[in-house]
C-alpha cells in the first residue's frame, strides 16, 4: 500500500457491494477487497484532515441521519459512494481542513496557553 497512489474517493461513486442476505459469516469476494485496498488509498491521501475544536470552543453538537430519501444530506460522506466534487462539497459544509503535524503541534500550544 505505500507505494500505490492515494485516490480522490473513498469509493467508486454508484458502486454496490454484494449484501450478505442470509447474515452468515462469508469470505469477503474480490469487489470487497478491491474496496477496504481503496479505502485505504484514500486514508493515506487525507490523513491530515480533520477537525480541530479548542477546548474552550462553544460547540453546537448536530446531529445527522441517514436516509435515502432526502436529497445530499452531509451524513452521505460516511455512508455513500460519492464522486470527488460532492465529498469535496460536504468536506467543505463539515470545516473539515487538512493539518500538517507543525500546525497541529501549534494549535496544542496555543489551546494550553
Amino acid at each position: 500500500m505505500e507505494s500505490s497512489d492515494p485516490v480522490d474517493t473513498p469509493m467508486v461513486e454508484k458502486s454496490k457491494l454484494d449484501e450478505d442476505t442470509q447474515g452468515k459469516a462469508a469470505k469477503p469476494t474480490e469487489k470487497h477487497l478491491h474496496a477496504v485496498k481503496r479505502i485505504f488509498k484514500y486514508v493515506r491521501g487525507t490523513i491530515n484532515r480533520g477537525l480541530w475544536y479548542p477546548k474552550d470552543s462553544s460547540i453546537a453538537l448536530t446531529a445527522y441521519a441517514n436516509v435515502d430519501h432526502a436529497e445530499y444530506q452531509l451524513a452521505d460522506i460516511f455512508t455513500k459512494a460519492l464522486g470527488k466534487e460532492r465529498i469535496e462539497f460536504l468536506i467543505n459544509k463539515l470545516r473539515m481542513q487538512s493539518f500538517t503535524p507543525e500546525t497541529l503541534k501549534q494549535l496544542a500550544d496555543e489551546a494550553e496557553e
